[in-house]
């Protein structure tokens, strides 16, 4: 600032001082920041024509084909679609379906993706000269020096699936340069999905009736060895059937004593001399039957349950009790070995029913016009997008410059 006399009207000077303000000069700050705010926005309109360029002159048009499919089973394992009488009264078949039908369908889409697959089909195919080549796209191809990994992660840009949590249903999408190798790309994924599930189901036909073969062979040993035991019982004590001949000695012993009996009364109704013969003969044959009579019970009696006895010592009834257990044994033994045998041919028939295999509903077909990119669309969210980060910038740089001064 700076102060100089006042003056009267009539040109005489006064002693009272007029402030005068110094002329502002443009702060260095200011120039700066306006500089600096040009470039942003020559920066932002670059990358917004660039971007614009790209898609309208130099992105690569992309080929796509679609495929539907799900898995299904011989007893109708795959989810029942919606409306179905069965499920709308019951609902309990369809949930169980509709659980193996989202595994399947998980298990595919994984599958889809997978590491294995892109080698698999980079064997057969050369993915890296379908998805890669010369030309000025180089955003939207595979650069020749890609890693499996690389090569994995732009597969999983190029072929995607979506699966309804619903039905179960898989839709399959592939994109390619060329509308010949995208459907050939579709049909070969279809083919290693449809071997995979052969190959599960396949898998797991043989394990069930694996595990009941193995049953029956157990079985059939078991069963083996018990009648190997009875005839072993056989031979060693000369027995056919202990049981048997402990009844047949029960009646001879009944029948014994009734004669016994027998004889004893017709010797009183006779009334014979003590000193007669026909007295003495029938009272020898009295006590000769009341000898069979006590050998045959010494034979039956439990007198020794000592197994490792020999035969001739050992009591009828321990025989009896020894080869009851065997002959339990084998009835165990001969209804177990039914039983598998009843269960192989269940897991059989059952292996049959579950087989598992891929229903492609809709089929691949070849594009005719590219679908990808959608360069108009592209242009336009470019285009919002930039205004729309153009205004959020302006916005935040007026707040900071009011917060600055």
């Amino acid at each position: 600032m700076r102060t100089s006399p006042a003056r009267r009207e009539d040109g005489a000077s006064e002693d009272r001082a007029v402030v005068t303000p110094w002329p502002r000069r443009a702060h260095p700050s200011g120039a700066r920041r306006s500089v600096a705010t040009r470039a942003l926005m020559a920066a932002w309109a670059f990358a917004t024509l660039a971007l614009i360029l790209y898609f309208a002159a130099f992105a690569t048009d992309r080929y796509v084909a679609e495929a539907r499919f799900t898995v299904r089973s011989a007893s109708g394992t795959a989810a029942l679609p919606a409306g179905d009488p069965v499920s709308a009264h019951t609902g309990l078949q369809s949930t169980v379906n509709a659980a193996a039908a989202w595994q399947d369908a998980f298990l595919l889409r994984d599958y889809v993706g997978s590491q294995e697959l892109v080698d698999k089909l980079d064997g057969q195919l050369d993915l890296k000269r379908i998805f890669g080549g010369a030309g000025p796209d180089i955003l939207s191809r595979l650069p020749a020096s890609a890693s499996r990994e690389d090569m994995r992660d732009y597969w999983r840009s190029r072929v995607t699936t979506d699966l309804d949590l619903t039905t179960g249903l898989v839709r399959l999408r592939v994109q390619t340069f060329s509308p010949d190798v995208t459907l050939k790309v579709t049909r070969a994924i279809l083919a290693d999905c449809e071997a995979l599930i052969n190959r599960l189901s396949e898998q797991a036909r043989r394990d069930a009736v694996r595990f009941a073969e193995e049953d029956v062979r157990s079985a059939e040993q078991r069963l083996k060895a018990a009648r190997l035991a009875i005839t072993h019982f056989r031979n060693q004590h000369g027995v056919i059937d202990p049981m048997k001949t402990a009844e047949a000695n029960l009646a001879l012993i009944a029948k014994l004593e009734a004669d016994a009996v027998q004889a004893q009364a017709q010797v009183l109704a006779a009334d014979l001399d003590r000193q007669s013969p026909t007295r003495r003969n029938a009272e020898a044959s009295i006590s000769a039957l009341k000898q069979q009579i006590a050998t045959l019970r010494r034979e039956l009696a439990a007198q020794s349950p000592d197994s490792e006895a020999p035969s001739a010592t050992r009591p009828l009834s321990s025989l009896v009790t020894e080869y009851q257990e065997l002959e339990l044994e084998r009835e165990f033994a001969d209804r177990h070995y039914l039983k598998s045998l009843s269960a192989l041919e269940a897991a059989r028939q059952d292996a049959a029913r579950t087989q598992r295999y891929l229903v492609v509903y809709v089929q691949p077909r070849l594009p005719d016009e590219p679908l990808e990119p959608r360069r108009l669309w592209a242009i336009l969210g470019i285009v919002a997008g930039s205004l729309a980060l153009a205004a959020m910038t302006a916005i935040a740089w007026k707040t900071v410059r009011e917060h600055v001064g």
